[in-house]
């Protein structure tokens, strides 16, 4: 890929599986992959107890995409990200801003 987008990430859509006891489960299947631009990446410490843990943040560019929504899932080199944020650019450039956050 050239220029900025040069980071491949795949794509996760939920899929509901019958549990077998009349409920279900969730499982993530890939969706395809897209290029995005990793702008900028944090953690965050949340603290429960005597525990610690970190999340990862991360703000990505990618061209404009239809089918990413608030239930589409990030694989970023093997880690899980929810989507928090879906911001367009600034003047009508073909590229959303995508806010996300690491899944425990």
């Amino acid at each position: 890929m050239i220029g900025r987008l040069n980071t491949k990430i795949t794509k996760l859509d939920a899929i509901r599986v019958a549990d077998g006891l009349g409920g279900h489960a969730i499982t993530w299947q890939p969706a395809g992959e897209i290029w995005a631009e990793i702008i900028w990446r944090r953690s965050r410490a949340d603290t429960a107890g005597l525990r610690t843990s970190r999340r990862r943040r991360n703000r990505l560019r990618i061209r404009t995409d239809d089918s990413i929504t608030f239930d589409t899932r990030l694989d970023i080199n093997g880690t899980h990200y929810a989507i928090r944020s879906i911001i367009p650019a600034a003047d009508r450039q073909p590229f959303l801003v995508l806010e996300t956050e690491e899944i425990s």
